[in-house]
């Protein structure tokens, strides 16, 4: 619990546990025409302005700075302890935290060494276990080729969103979650993340809302607090 949400938290009770899960949904990255600056597809379909049955691809303009189609990425593990050396990002801005009511979002600066697609990995970003279940976001990166910044990997309209992965108790020490797979420029891209409870409350993606604690529900007053400290930031190439 950190001090930027004292105030906040002393509004409300303590919460119970619940449990969040996973699972990929290996849909096609739908790239928009109006966010993504033509950037590829990594799944290796069509990138081009045809019709691949409504995806809304973007059209291709010959952009050399498109960056290269990795193919068809593996899924990426939920959760890594590990990571290679130089697959390290730096996150030079500091923390960053957003609330289920105010502020839903927050920004700052990654900063990579090699252009390409990434498996995004951070230390958790759920910190208070049963007391907040749905300490639940979802973030884009965004650079000069990926102007929308939004992820490969999909399970909520075009977002990858993050559930509460401590409600049943701390993870263990060290221990990475899985963010997104994000293109990634080298030097600066800026990092966005945004509370779920906004999509939640706009009757998008019920069904990741967890529920289990009728006093920690996106419709209530608690914080749910979520937080990037840009500490153990790994980048794995989605090859």
């Amino acid at each position: 619990m950190r001090p930027s949400e004292l105030a906040a938290l002393a509004l409300f009770g303590s919460m119970s546990a619940a449990c969040s899960d996973y699972g990929f949904a290996n849909e096609k990255y739908e790239s928009r025409s109006d966010e993504t600056g033509g950037v590829a597809d990594p799944s290796g379909g069509d990138d081009g302005g045809g019709d691949d049955g409504g995806s809304g691809g973007a059209d291709d303009t010959g952009d050399p700075d498109e960056p290269d189609d990795p193919g068809d990425p593996d899924d990426p593990d939920e959760f890594i302890e590990d990571c290679a050396d130089g697959s390290v990002a730096t996150f030079p801005s500091g923390p960053i935290y957003v609330l289920s009511w105010d502020p839903t979002s927050a920004s700052g600066t990654l900063v990579a060494s090699t252009a390409g697609w990434y498996h995004v990995y951070d230390y958790t970003i759920a910190e208070s276990e049963s007391s907040q279940t749905n300490e639940t976001a979802y973030f884009r990166i965004t650079n000069a080729t990926n102007t929308g910044g939004a992820p490969y990997h999909v399970n909520c309209g075009d977002e990858w969103v993050i559930k509460d992965a401590d409600n049943s108790g701390a993870l263990p020490s060290g221990t990475r979650i899985y963010i997104g797979t994000f293109y990634l420029e080298a030097g600066q891209n800026e990092v966005t993340m945004y509370h779920y409870c906004p999509l939640q409350r706009a009757g998008e993606c019920d069904d990741l809302h967890i529920t289990s604690d009728s006093s920690s529900t996106c419709e209530t007053g608690n914080v749910n607090s979520v937080h990037f400290d840009g500490e153990g930031i790994c980048i794995v190439p989605a090859t």
